[in-house]
């Protein structure tokens, strides 16, 4: 049977032991998408295998979320890096947790009718924030995110 995982950045070098089983069947594919990060992570997954005595290919840059699912759903890839946040966004069309970070069992819980599994985490975060000056902040009023959005008209982003 294919293994279909999908990652949440720096589980690799865990995940790895748990496909020891399998080096003597065909390679498996790691998928990646078509950024930097994917790309090295699809190479970190890759090596992490090898080292382990898996046979394992890296199929890089294959596309987007949707494309990798679907490649991993039709057992074209195997395992691909994927964030927490973009399985339950994008994959799953959920709304983010309150607490922005839905634990791994309630996402392999919403995976399960799509026989995908997250393994565990690989020990990053990757949040975004934006950066403004304390003075502009200040006299304009905003101290979230959101209230950037009745300012926006008046601000230059760069």
């Amino acid at each position: 049977m294919t293994r279909r995982w999908l990652l949440r950045p720096l589980l690799t070098l865990i995940a790895a032991g748990w496909f020891v089983g399998l080096a003597q069947a065909a390679p498996l594919q790691v998928g990646s998408k078509r950024f930097t990060e994917s790309y090295l992570l699809g190479e970190l997954v890759t090596q992490t295998l090898a080292a382990q005595g898996v046979a394992a290919e890296h199929r890089q840059g294959l596309g987007n979320t949707a494309i990798l699912a679907t490649a991993l759903q039709q057992g074209q890839i195997d395992i691909y890096p994927e964030y927490t946040g973009t399985i339950v966004r994008e994959l799953l069309k959920r709304d983010a947790p309150a607490d922005a970070q839905a634990p791994l069992a309630q996402i392999n819980a919403w995976l399960a009718p799509l026989q995908l599994k997250a393994g565990v985490p690989l020990g990053f975060n990757n949040s975004y924030a934006l950066a403004m000056r304390e003075a502009d902040a200040a006299r304009l009023g905003i101290a979230t995110i959101s209230d950037l959005a009745g300012k926006a008209p008046t601000l230059k982003l760069g």
